[in-house]
C-alpha cells in the first residue's frame, strides 16, 4: 500500500535507485469496495496522483514486472488529469530526468 502522498518521492527513489522512468504502475483507488477505480502509466507519471483532487480514496500502488501484462481496458490513463494550478506539473518531468538533484 502506498499513499498518494509520498507517490512522488517514492518515483524518485526508485528511479535513483535504477528503475526505469518507464516501469509500469497501476494504481487502485477503493480496492475493495463496489466503487474501485483503475489507474495505469509508467513511474514517471506517478507524481500526477498527488494532484488529483478526484480520487479521494485509498489508493494502492503497484509497481513493475506484475503490471506490464495487466489488461487496462477498464482503467484510465494516471496522468489524464493533471492539474495545472497546483505545482506539481513539473514533478514528473524531475521524476523522469533521475531527481539527481
Amino acid at each position: 500500500y502506498m499513499g498518494r502522498s509520498v507517490a512522488a518521492e517514492v518515483a524518485g527513489r526508485l528511479i535513483e535507485a535504477g528503475l526505469s522512468p518507464d516501469t509500469a504502475v497501476a494504481v487502485v483507488e477503493n480496492a475493495s469496495l463496489g466503487t474501485r477505480r483503475r489507474f495505469h502509466g509508467t513511474l514517471a507519471d506517478l507524481p500526477s496522483l498527488e494532484a488529483r483532487a478526484d480520487l479521494t480514496g485509498p489508493v494502492m500502488t503497484i509497481i513493475g514486472d506484475a503490471v506490464a501484462g495487466a489488461n487496462f481496458e477498464q482503467s484510465e490513463p494516471l496522468a489524464a488529469h493533471r492539474c495545472e494550478d497546483t505545482g506539481h506539473e513539473g514533478a514528473a518531468s524531475a521524476v523522469a530526468q533521475g531527481v539527481e538533484q
